[in-house]
């Protein structure tokens, strides 16, 4: 019995390193997320998607899906103004 409690108190205070460059989007949407979680008193089924692994997942999806729409709109954006890729504004005739 003394064996499993320590053995599930090792899992708990497990210590990971994240190493990112300064101001990146998705470390900076996952303190956000966490923060919000943490002053709603967020209760999740499971504990990591507070302020864990869960939570960075929802913030790497959330950037990456507004990072795609960016993309999208500006590659429609010069579709728009560049004849070169074969649709969008003709040249006179």
């Amino acid at each position: 019995m003394l064996l499993q409690k320590i053995t599930a108190m090792a899992l708990v205070f497990t210590t990971r390193l994240c190493v990112c460059i300064p101001k990146h989007p998705i470390i900076a949407k996952v303190l956000r997320i966490c923060i919000n979680n943490i002053e709603a008193r967020s209760k999740t089924e499971d504990m990591l998607c507070v302020t864990g692994p869960g939570a960075l997942g929802k913030a790497f999806r959330s950037v990456m899906q507004m990072m795609k729409s960016l993309f999208q709109t500006a590659i429609m954006d010069m579709a728009k103004t560049d004849s070169t890729l074969g649709f969008g504004k003709t040249t006179p005739s």
